[in-house]
């Protein structure tokens, strides 16, 4: 099985993905009552280089396609690039929607990993793990927090219909980290919110 990070490089460099909507009445290439309801996600690039690859969607019953202009903390296509795509996706008859991978940014420690692009990351402060361990990547200071926002916004002019936030927003290093920051500014912040002392932090 592929780990998490081979699966973002590899739809990020232009793979696709077929995915079951649990919602809908779910997928079949036709009738008036389908059972299932068909998505695809595909990278612009991989229709840039396939154009033909959205005919084979559209006829194999594929109902709407997920793309992505924003993830890692960069933005890989432009607005005008999406809504051209946009176009072109629903011109064949499917509908579009958008998916960030992930909506912040991995987690990472003082570096960015070689299969992203250059993250500028000393635009915000780096997250705290409880043994005080720092790292950057799924933060929720302001720096990050404000990117992620104005980012949504813009996708948002797109008429995506749906906009998917990818799980990083739990807010922890890996899955198996709590989440969340526990740096001296969140723990102030959640001592006074809920009216407990400094002491009482130590003894959790």
């Amino acid at each position: 099985m592929p780990s998490r990070r081979t699966f973002i490089k590899t739809t990020a460099a232009g793979g696709t993905c077929l995915l079951l909507n649990p919602f809908g009445k779910a997928v079949s290439g036709g009738g008036s009552n389908p059972i299932r309801i068909y998505h695809a996600s595909i990278s612009i690039d991989a229709l840039k280089k396939d154009p033909d690859l959205a005919d084979i969607l559209a006829g194999a019953g594929v109902k709407c396609v997920w793309t992505a202009c924003f993830f890692q903390g960069s933005w890989h296509h432009t607005i005008e690039e999406v809504l051209e795509w946009n176009k072109f996706i629903e011109k064949k008859g499917m509908q579009v929607a958008q998916i960030t991978i992930p909506l912040g940014h991995p987690s990472f420690t003082s570096s960015a990993p070689d299969y992203m692009p250059p993250v500028a990351v000393d635009i915000w402060k780096p997250g705290m793990r409880p043994d005080g361990r720092t790292y950057y990547g799924v933060s929720l200071h302001e720096g990050a927090t404000r990117q992620n926002v104005e980012a949504v916004k813009k996708i948002k002019t797109t008429d995506p219909g749906i906009i998917f936030l990818d799980d990083d927003f739990r807010l922890a290093p890996s899955p198996a980290d709590i989440g969340g920051c526990f740096c001296p500014i969140h723990q102030k912040a959640f001592l006074e919110s809920h009216g407990y002392s400094e002491a009482q932090w130590g003894i959790c």
